[in-house]
C-alpha cells in the first residue's frame, strides 16, 4: 500500500524541483525498503500457504483412501476414487490458493478504495461499482459452471472407467477380435467428453474475459468519469502525480478484486469436487455382522509379529451359522435358511452346482455381503482368504506372499515347495524378487492362484477359506498342492487351521472331514462325512472316485526345477525408467512450435500493441491536459476506451485457439495415458497457454513502459535479460523436472488405490487395513515431496523476481533523482505504475510457461508412445475372402517363439498338423507352452521362426485383427464389454448380428434363461458380479455360439471354473453346436478327454506326445497316462 505514496512523492519531486537532493536520496532508500519488504513478506506468506496446501492435499488423499478400505464391495466403480484422488483433489488445491488469499485481498481492496477517495473523490466508487457489476455477471456465469463441469467430469469418469476396463482385460478383447470395436467406443466416449468440455470451456472463457475486463477497463471507467467531472466542475486539472498515484492505486485495488471475482467460478468448481469427495466418503460402508464368541486378541498381523498358534481343540465348533438368509443386495437372497456348524481343525469341502452360492458362503464368513436374517458366529476372526479371482499387487513374489509379516526363510521355502512355486521361481530372471505386474499380469492363471494360496499358508491363520483356487492347475500340480497343503500331513493341516474349501473337483471329497452340499436354490442340501453321504441317497451317492496313488504322500512326483520355459516371462521394466528419465532431461522445441502455431500470431501481436499503447496514451493525455486543460476531452477519452476494449477483444480471440487444438487431438492411441497426460492436455495446457500469453504481453509492455521514462533505463534491459535468461535456465529446467517427478510420483498412489479396490475383501479378511494404510502413507509421503518442493521452487522464483524488480525500481528512482531536471514526470509515472505489477506479471509468465512445458511434455510422451511402443506386426496386406477360412486345417511348421526378442523360447520347433474338423486337447504342466500355441494362432504372438498355417495360408499374411475376427475363442477368464453399463444383449451379441430368438435359444441351451430373467432380461444392464464364475463361463459359451465366424474354436481352460455337471453340459454343447468344427482346447481336467480325437502333450515348450487319448491311455508309460492317473481318473 506504500507504493502509491512513493510514486506520488517521486513525481512531485521531479516536477517541483524545489526539494533538496537529500529528499531524493531518502526516496531511494524508501523505495529500496518498500520493495525489498514486499519481496520478503510475500515470500513468507507464500511459504505458509504452501505448507497449508500440502497438508490439506495429504488429508484429502488419505480420507479418500481410508474410505476405500471400508466401502461396500460393488457399490462404486474402481475408477471413481482414482478420479477423485487425481482430478478432483488437484482442482481443490488450485482453488484453495485463491481462497486463502481472500481475507488479505478484502483488506487490501478496502484500504485502496479509501486512499483512492482522497485522490479522486467520489469517482473512487466507479471502479468498485464496475467490478461489482462484473462480479454479479461472474456469479451468474458461475451458476452454469457447476452443472457443466459435473457433466464433463462424469464424461471423463465414464471414459476412464471404460478405458481402465479395457486395459484390465485386453487379452480377452484381442482373443475375441473386438479390438477395432472397443477402440472405436473409446474414441466415441472421448468425443462425447470433448463436446461436454466445450460447453464448460465456453463459460470459462466468458468468466476469464470478465476477470480481465476489470484490469483493462476499470482505469478507463475511472478516468473517463474523473475527466468528465473535472471538466464540468470548478476543480483544477489533475496533476501527473495525482493521475499516476491513482493509477497505481487502481492496480493495487483491481488485482485483489480481480482475484476475488475469479475465485467465484473456481470456488464453485472446487465445491463440486468437494461434494463428490464427500459423497464418496459418506457412501455405503461394509458392516461386519459377524459375532465373535470369544474375545479376539490383538492381531499378530497388525503388530507385525510372527503368529504362534496351538492346534485348536478337536470337536469344538469354530464356525456356526444359524438360519442365515444372505445375499449381495436387499432384494436378492442367495443363501436360504442356512444352518451349519464347522468343527475346529477340520477340512470342510463345499460343493454344489454353478450359481448356488458357494462363494457367497465364504463371503458371509468374511463379514461381506448383506445378512438379511440369522446369525454368523466365529470363535476367531483370524482368517486367511484365497479369492477365486487372485488378488496380487505389483510387487515381488516374496512381498506378495510375506505381506507385512516377518520373513521366516525356512517357513517361506516350505510354503513355496508345498505350492510348487519353487519350480516357477527358478524360471524367473530375478527369482522371487521378480515383480508380478499389476493384477499379476506377468504370471499365468495357475501361478496366480498358487501365489495367493502360498500367502494364505504363510500367514498361519486359524481359519483358511479357499475359493476354488486349484481349478486352474494341471492335474499333476493340483495333486501336488492338495496333498502338500490339505491332506492329513499337509502344511495347513499341520498348523491346526480350520479349512473351508470351495471346489468343483469332487475327486478330493474322500480327503475331507465333512462335506457341505448346496442345492441350486442356495439351501443346505446335505452335510456330513464322505462315508456317510455316499452311503445314503443323495447328491454324492453315485459318485465313484479313484484314490489310487494318493494315499502315500511320498508317491507325489518330484517336480523338475531345471525347467526354463515360461508362458508368461517377466517383462523388463528398466526400459520404462530410462524413457522416464529421458523425458525429464530433454525438451523438444517441435512440441512448442506445434502448439504455438495454433495460437494465432496476429491476435497475440495486436493484444500486445493495445496493452502497451493504452498506458502511453494516458501519459500523452496528462501532458496535453497540463498545457491545454480540458481540450479535446472526447478524443482522449474515446481513444483510451477503444484501446482498452480492443486489448480485451484480441485476448478473447487468443482464448479460443486452444480449444480447436485440444478437440483435434487424436485420443485413439492414448489408452495407457488416459489419466494424467490427458488431464494436462485437456485442462492445464489451454488455461496455461491463455494466461501465459496474457502475462507475456503484460511483461513486454511493462518493460517497454519502464524504459520510456529514461533512455538510461534501456541500458538496464540487457542486464535484466541476462539475469532472466540464467534464472529461467535454472528454474525452468528444475521446475520442469520437478513437475514431471510430481506426476510420476502420483502413479504409485493410483496403482495402490486400484489394487486396494480390487482386493479389498482380501485386505479386510487378513486384517491388513492398517498395513495398506501405512503403505499409502509411505507412497503419499513420496508423492508429497516433489509437490511441496515444486511449491517452494515457485516461491523462490517469486522472491528472486521481486528482488530483481526491487533493483529495477531502485535504479529507476535513482535515475529520477539524478536526472530530475531532464526527466518527464508523466513518463516517470508510467514507468513506476508499470513496476507495481511488473513483478507479478513476470512471475506469472514464468510459472505459466513452466506449466505449458509440463503439458507439452504430455504431448511429447504421447508422441513418443505412439512412435516407440512396439505394435503388433500388421504386415499382412493380403485380401481375405468372405469365406476364409473355408479349409479349417491348422499346421505349425517348425515354430519357435518367445515373448521377448532376447528372451528364452517358450515353444521350440513345434511341428503339428491338425486336420479340419478334429477336436484336439492340449495338456501339460503349467508353463509348458499351452497358452502360447493359442496366442500364436490368434497372432497375439508371432513366431520367432517357422510359420503357422490355417487352410494352407500363412496367417502372417493377414492382419492380426483379421485373423482373430475369423476365429471363435473362449478365454480362460470370462470377458465382458468394458464400462459396466452395457446390456446383456450387447455382451452376448457385441456385433449386433443375432436375432432376438437366436439370443433366447442360446441362453436356453446354456441354462441361463431364468438367471437372465431375474437380472431384468436381455436389455438389462450387464454386471458380471451378478453371475457366479461358472455362470460367467456359460454366458461366454453362449456368445461363442452366436458369433459363428468360421468353423474354428479355441478354448483356453474354459471349463476350469465350473462343476462337473456344468462341464458335461458344455462338452455336450461342443458336440452338438460345434459339430464338424476344428476345436483346440487347453485342458487341465481330463474327465471328458474321451470327447477329443487327439491329445497333444507339451513339456518345456516341446510336443512330447500326439495321439488319440485311447492309444495314449493304453500305454501306461506315456506322459499323458501319467497325467491322467495323477488326476485321479480311471481309464475305461
Amino acid at each position: 500500500m506504500a507504493q502509491p505514496f512513493l510514486i506520488e512523492d517521486a513525481i512531485n519531486f521531479v516536477e517541483g524541483g524545489t526539494e533538496p537532493n537529500q529528499y531524493g536520496y531518502g526516496l531511494i532508500g524508501a523505495f529500496g525498503i518498500t520493495y525489498l519488504g514486499i519481496a520478503i513478506s510475500t515470500a513468507w506468506y507464500q511459504y505458509l500457504t504452501s505448507r497449508a496446501l500440502t497438508m490439506i492435499r495429504a488429508a484429502l488423499i488419505s480420507i479418500i483412501y481410508k474410505s476405500s478400505l471400508d466401502i461396500a464391495v460393488g457399490t462404486v466403480e474402481a475408477s471413481s476414487p482414482v478420479s477423485l484422488m487425481g482430478a478432483d483433489v488437484e482442482r481443490v488445491m488450485s482453488t484453495l490458493q485463491w481462497v486463502i488469499s481472500t481475507a488479505p485481498n478484502i483488506i487490501q481492496a478496502t484500504i485502496a478504495i479509501w486512499i483512492l477517495e482522497t485522490r479522486l473523490g467520489a469517482i473512487c466508487v466507479a471502479p468498485v461499482i464496475f467490478v461489482l457489476i462484473l462480479a454479479y455477471a461472474s456469479s451468474q456465469v458461475a451458476k452454469k459452471i457447476r452443472p457443466r463441469q459435473r457433466q464433463w467430469m462424469q464424461a471423463v469418469q465414464k471414459r476412464v472407467a471404460y478405458t481402465s476396463d479395457v486395459l484390465g482385460s485386453i487379452k480377452g478383447m484381442k482373443m475375441l477380435g473386438l479390438t477395432n470395436m472397443i477402440t472405436g467406443n473409446v474414441q466415441d466416449l472421448r468425443e462425447q467428453e470433448l463436446q461436454k468440455s466445450k460447453r464448460f470451456r465456453y463459460v470459462q472463457i466468458v468468466n476469464i474475459t470478465l476477470g480481465n475486463a476489470a484490469n483493462m477497463l476499470s482505469p478507463v471507467v475511472t478516468f473517463i468519469g474523473y475527466g468528465i467531472i473535472a471538466k464540468y466542475s470548478s476543480g483544477k486539472a489533475p496533476s501527473a502525480a495525482t493521475i499516476f498515484s491513482s493509477l497505481s492505486l487502481l492496480s493495487v485495488l483491481i488485482s485483489p478484486v480481480n482475484e476475488l471475482v475469479s475465485a467465484i467460478p473456481n470456488l464453485a468448481s472446487a465445491l463440486e469436487c468437494c461434494n463428490r469427495i464427500q459423497q464418496y466418503t459418506e457412501g455405503k460402508k461394509q458392516v461386519d455382522f459377524r459375532r465373535l464368541t470369544c474375545e479376539p486378541r490383538v492381531s499378530d498381523v497388525e503388530t507385525n509379529r510372527e503368529p504362534k498358534y496351538e492346534k485348536s481343540e478337536s470337536g469344538t465348533s469354530i464356525i456356526e451359522l444359524r438360519q442365515v438368509n444372505a445375499g449381495w443386495s436387499p432384494e436378492k437372497t442367495v443363501l436360504h435358511d442356512f444352518s451349519v456348524q464347522i468343527t475346529a481343525g477340520t477340512l470342510t469341502i463345499v460343493v454344489g452346482p454353478v450359481g448356488c452360492g458357494k462363494s457367497t458362503l465364504l463371503q458371509i464368513l468374511l463379514g461381506e455381503g448383506i445378512l438379511h436374517s440369522g446369525s454368523v458366529s466365529l470363535s476367531t476372526d483370524d482368517i486367511a482368504y484365497c479369492d477365486q479371482t487372485p488378488f496380487l499387487t505389483n510387487q515381488s513374489i516374496r512381498q506378495n506372499i510375506v505381506g507385512n509379516l516377518d520373513y521366516d526363510q525356512e517357513w517361506y521355502i516350505s510354503c513355496l515347495r508345498a505350492c510348487a512355486l519353487d519350480v516357477d521361481i527358478h524360471q524367473f530372471p530375478d527369482g522371487d524378487n521378480s515383480r508380478v505386474g499389476s493384477r499379476g499380469i506377468s504370471l499365468s492363471g495357475g501361478q496366480k492362484q498358487r501365489l495367493t494360496v502360498a500367502r494364505a499358508v504363510y500367514a498361519r491363520k486359524k481359519i483358511v477359506l479357499i475359493d476354488d483356487c486349484l481349478s486352474g492347475l494341471d492335474s499333476e500340480t493340483e495333486r501336488h498342492c492338495f496333498h502338500q497343503l490339505l491332506s492329513q500331513d499337509g502344511l495347513i493341516r499341520h498348523t491346526g487351521a480350520t479349512i473351508v474349501l470351495v471346489t468343483h473337483a469332487v475327486k478330493w471329497l474322500p480327503y475331507s472331514d465333512q462335506i457341505l452340499v448346496l442345492s441350486p436354490e442356495g439351501r443346505l442340501l446335505q452335510f456330513g462325512t464322505y462315508q456317510f453321504l455316499t452311503s445314503v441317497p443323495g447328491h454324492l451317492h453315485n459318485l465313484k472316485l479313484n484314490k489310487n496313488g494318493f494315499e502315500n504322500a511320498s508317491s507325489i512326483t518330484k517336480l523338475d526345477i531345471n525347467s526354463s520355459t515360461s508362458d508368461s516371462p517377466i517383462p523388463d521394466e528398466k526400459k520404462d525408467e530410462e524413457v522416464a528419465g529421458e523425458s525429464r532431461g530433454r525438451r523438444d522445441p517441435r512440441n512448442l512450435l506445434y502448439y504455438i502455431n495454433t495460437m494465432g500470431k496476429p491476435a497475440f501481436g495486436l493484444f500486445l500493441l493495445f496493452t502497451t499503447i493504452q498506458s502511453l496514451w494516458l501519459s500523452w493525455w496528462v501532458d496535453a491536459n497540463t498545457t491545454r486543460p480540458e481540450t479535446d476531452l472526447g478524443k482522449w477519452l474515446g481513444v483510451y476506451a477503444v484501446f482498452g476494449i480492443l486489448a480485451l477483444a484480441f485476448l478473447g480471440i487468443a482464448a479460443g485457439a486452444p480449444m480447436s487444438f485440444i478437440s483435434a487431438t487424436d485420443s485413439g492411441s492414448l489408452l495407457n495415458r488416459f489419466t494424467q497426460d490427458m488431464t494436462l492436455m485437456d485442462m492445464q495446457l489451454p488455461m496455461s497457454l491463455l494466461l501465459s500469453t496474457e502475462a507475456l504481453g503484460k511483461t513486454i509492455a511493462g518493460a517497454i513502459l519502464t524504459c520510456v521514462s529514461s533512455g538510461y533505463m534501456a541500458l538496464c534491459l540487457p542486464f535484466l535479460v541476462v539475469a532472466l535468461f540464467y534464472l529461467q535456465k535454472f528454474y525452468l529446467q528444475t521446475s520442469r523436472q520437478m513437475r514431471l517427478l510430481d506426476l510420476e510420483a502420483k502413479s504409485p498412489l493410483y496403482t495402490h488405490l486400484t489394487e486396494t479396490l480390487d482386493g479389498v475383501r482380501t485386505i479386510r479378511a487378513f486384517k491388513w487395513k492398517g498395513y495398506v494404510l501405512n503403505q499409502n502413507f509411505g507412497l503419499l509421503d513420496l508423492a508429497q515431496r516433489p509437490f511441496y518442493l515444486l511449491l517452494c521452487l515457485q516461491n523462490w522464483l517469486n522472491l528472486v523476481l521481486d528482488v530483481v524488480v526491487a533493483c529495477f525500481a531502485i535504479i529507476l528512482i535513482a535515475l529520477a533523482v539524478t536526472l530530475r531536471h531532464s526527466m518527464n514526470s508523466s513518463l516517470l509515472g508510467v514507468a513506476m505504475v508499470s513496476i507495481v505489477s511488473f513483478s507479478q506479471t513476470l512471475s506469472s509468465f514464468v510459472n505459466y510457461w513452466t506449466s505449458i512445458e509440463t503439458s507439452l511434455g504430455a504431448i511429447a510422451r504421447t508422441r513418443r508412445f505412439v512412435a516407440e511402443t512396439p505394435a503388433e506386426l500388421s504386415d499382412g496386406a493380403a485380401v481375405v475372402s468372405v469365406e476364409w477360412p473355408s479349409d479349417t486345417s491348422i499346421e505349425f511348421k517348425n515354430v519357435s517363439a518367445s515373448y521377448q526378442v532376447s528372451g528364452p523360447e517358450v515353444v521350440q520347433k513345434i511341428d503339428l498338423i491338425i486336420d479340419a474338423g478334429q477336436r484336439v486337447a492340449i495338456c501339460g504342466r503349467t508353463g509348458s507352452g499351452k497358452s502360447t500355441l493359442v496366442a500364436l494362432l490368434l497372432r497375439l504372438l508371432d513366431p520367432k521362426s517357422g510359420v503357422v498355417l490355417i487352410g494352407h495360408d500363412d496367417i502372417s499374411s493377414f492382419s492380426p485383427e483379421t485373423v482373430r475376427g475369423r476365429i471363435n475363442s473362449l478365454p480362460q477368464d470370462p470377458w465382458f464389454l468394458p464400462g459396466g453399463h452395457e446390456t446383456v444383449r450387447s455382451n452376448l451379441d457385441p456385433l449386433s448380428e443375432a436375432t432376438e430368438s437366436q439370443i433366447q435359444v442360446a441362453l436356453e441351451k446354456v441354462g441361463l434363461t431364468e438367471q437372465i430373467r431375474r437380472m431384468g432380461g436381455h436389455d438389462a444392464e450387464m454386471r458380471g458380479s451378478q453371475l457366479s464364475a461358472g455362470q460367467r463361463q456359460l454366458f461366454c459359451l453362449a456368445r461363442a455360439m452366436l458369433m459363428r465366424r468360421s468353423k474354428i474354436l479355441l478354448l483356453d481352460e474354459a471349463t476350469s471354473s465350473v462343476d462337473v455337471p456344468t462341464e458335461e453340459v458344455m462338452m455336450s454343447l461342443l458336440r452338438t453346436e460345434f459339430q464338424g468344427w476344428t476345436i483346440i482346447a487347453i485342458v487341465h481336467r481330463l474327465q471328458s478327454i474321451q470327447d477329443f480325437d487327439r491329445v497333444v502333450v507339451l513339456d518345456q515348450g516341446r510336443v512330447v506326445e500326439c495321439e488319440s487319448p485311447t492309444v495314449l491311455l493304453a500305454d501306461e508309460g506315456s506322459a499323458f497316462a501319467k497325467l491322467y492317473r495323477n488326476g485321479g481318473w480311471q481309464s475305461s
